[in-house]
């Protein structure tokens, strides 16, 4: 991993071309306090929170779950986690494509249904090929929740200038992925492993919700 890291490092300080960066006017407000009066920036806040909880659970505690539970070897459940973010960045531009033809709004909102989906019925697997399904089901409702979110950010970034728009949903992930990992730690001891994926998809719920009322 740290090679890996070092090598995208090294393509970045090589390859990476300078970008010319568009001049914001001083009336233009790029405090944090400012971009939260608009209803989207708190909606996809809200809602990348809560998807980073979930996700961060997800990401902890599925090793967990398939290997004690229900005795997968390290190399599936490698190929689960694989699944989730290769299905994720492969199908990443036809999200675009689709966030291009269709009202974001409703899009977000419909597939994160299916992320939370995907995260309530972990409990209920008994094998790799059902986990197999619901990672790849992940996958397709992340992708484009997350580019239609990001699509909708792009709207705003245009009114707060580009990169303080689009460090929100970086912290909001910053965030959830510390708190998510931590609360399900609790759940998973003092109540049950099955418990970190229901929370996860309720976490998931209520940012939906939060989205869907600050974007309406």
């Amino acid at each position: 991993m740290g090679g890996l890291n070092m090598m995208a490092a090294l393509i970045i300080t090589f390859s990476l071309p300078e970008a010319s960066r568009r001049k914001i006017s001083t009336e233009q407000g790029l405090s944090f306090r400012e971009m939260s009066t608009s209803g989207v920036v708190r909606g996809i806040f809200g809602f990348r929170l809560a998807q980073a909880v979930g996700r961060g659970s997800f990401m902890t505690f599925l090793p967990i779950f398939a290997g004690i539970y229900l005795g997968l070897t390290p190399t599936l459940i490698g190929v689960l986690i694989s699944v989730q973010v290769f299905s994720l960045s492969l199908l990443s531009p036809v999200a675009g494509h689709i966030a291009d033809r269709f009202d974001r709004r409703t899009l977000v909102i419909f597939t994160s249904f299916i992320f939370l989906l995907s995260l309530g019925l972990i409990p209920l697997a008994r094998g790799f090929w059902y986990l197999f399904g619901l990672c790849l089901l992940q996958g397709v409702g992340n992708s484009v929740s997350q580019t239609a979110s990001q699509a909708m950010l792009v709207e705003e970034g245009r009114k707060f200038g580009m990169a303080s728009v689009m460090a929100v949903p970086m912290v909001a992930m910053g965030i959830g992925m510390v708190v998510g990992p931590l609360a399900s730690g609790g759940l998973s001891d003092y109540v049950s492993i099955e418990s970190v994926f229901y929370f996860a998809a309720g976490a998931g719920l209520a940012g939906t919700g939060l989205f869907a009322w600050f974007t309406r």
